[in-house]
């Protein structure tokens, strides 16, 4: 594992393992042991499948969509392994506008993580939400009413589309034993991605 790239303060307690060449440095995959080597690239090469791209999208993005490329644009899917230890935490955000959906199977090894999950947030003041960057960077908790907590429990694989509402979050994780394990699915449209390079 390697330390997550960039400076966010929170991020310290993040590391990662790429499953492919990108832009978060190159894939970790042929320095892992058989079997994991093969099960990580046989993994990726699922997930590089169009029609899964295609299910994905049809089940995220409205089908009233006039234009059938919007329905379908061209995808980049970024997968990345991800140990968070105590104290990790990022406050409510909205993804880049270039992610089309996040895919995150949480992978803990033991039970009773259950609050380390993905939490979802509306602002206290819907009508001036306008004024919170919805860039990928995170806004204060005190901005926000929580609303739902996704819990972080084995098998469970969390989808969220990218929308201008969509506003999520970690909570300070604690007594995790940097067991908070999960995978991190980003899939973006080409067209965008290449504007927002840090999410």
């Amino acid at each position: 594992m390697k330390p997550y790239p960039g400076q966010k303060k929170d991020f310290i307690y993040r590391l990662v393992a790429p499953l492919r060449a990108n832009d978060l440095r190159k894939s970790h995959t042929a320095s892992f042991r058989q079997p994991a080597a093969e099960f990580w690239d046989t993994f990726q090469n699922h997930l590089k499948n169009p029609a899964f791209s295609r299910q994905l999208l049809d089940a995220t993005i409205p089908s009233d969509l006039a234009k059938e490329k919007d329905r379908h644009p061209s995808l980049h899917l970024t997968k990345v392994l991800i140990p968070d230890s105590d104290s990790y935490r990022v406050g409510p955000h909205t993804d880049l506008p270039s992610r089309v959906f996040t895919i995150l199977p949480y992978l803990p090894e033991r039970q009773r993580l259950n609050e380390c999950g993905t939490r979802l947030y509306v602002p206290k003041n819907p009508q001036g939400q306008d004024r919170f960057l919805k860039n990928g960077q995170p806004q204060s908790w005190a901005n926000f009413f929580e609303v739902e907590a996704i819990d972080f429990i084995s098998n469970r694989a969390f989808i969220l589309p990218r929308t201008a509402e969509a506003w999520h979050g970690v909570s300070p994780v604690k007594d995790s034993q940097s067991q908070r394990q999960l995978i991190i699915i980003r899939c973006q449209d080409k067209n965008l991605m290449y504007e927002n390079q840090q999410s």
